[in-house]
């Protein structure tokens, strides 16, 4: 039979490092130049988030040569690797928000 734990005792508190919410695998494709396949709702998606970031960029599904090159100045400057597709990582990224 367990013992319950006495009130007196403090109960366990997560650290500052510890995140209380758990985390989730963001389930996204890799899109890249010229991507199709039906995923131009994500490219709009990534597109919005490019804008909210600062880029001017047209949101119409399409990943061109310019939208190529918008994600690879947004992975230089957020130190991501550099090639243009926007994988995991760069996804996570381009979805967090910053204050």
């Amino acid at each position: 039979k367990e013992k319950p734990i006495p009130e007196s005792e403090p109960k366990p508190t997560p650290s500052e490092d510890e995140e209380t919410v758990p985390k989730k695998k963001l389930n996204l494709p890799v899109l890249k130049e010229d991507t199709e396949d039906g995923l131009g709702p994500y490219v709009k998606l990534a597109q919005s988030a490019l804008a909210c970031w600062g880029y001017t960029i047209v949101i119409h599904g399409i990943f061109g040569k310019e939208m190529t090159q918008k994600v690879k100045d947004f992975q230089e400057k957020k130190g991501l690797t550099i090639d243009g597709e926007i994988g995991p990582d760069t996804w996570k990224t381009l979805l967090t928000i910053s204050g």
